[in-house]
């Protein structure tokens, strides 16, 4: 019987009845030490681009326009990240 108390006592005493938690990005979830790893943004430049406007043509399904701006916005991607520099220049 002692011995099943004690064991008891310990369990009690290892739990907690409230749990604290946060999510935020980019660290995901944070279950306890709330606070602890401390949000901190990752560093990095961000370059946008404004690509021409694109009409589907006249005899061009939704797949073929979708995949033709598809290719479009890929080409341009590439070309901006062609000559990227180090994240912290």
């Amino acid at each position: 019987m002692k011995r099943n108390a004690v064991c008891g006592v310990v369990v009690d005493a290892g739990r907690a009845s409230l749990v604290s938690s946060a999510g935020g990005l980019p660290w995901g979830v944070n279950i306890g030490g709330v606070g602890l790893p401390p949000y901190l943004p990752l560093p990095s430049k961000l370059r946008t681009r404004v690509l021409a406007d694109t009409e589907a043509l006249p005899d061009e399904d939704a797949d073929a326009y979708a995949e033709r701006v598809h290719d479009l916005m890929q080409r341009a991607l590439t070309e901006m990240t062609a000559n990227r520099g180090p994240l912290l220049d």
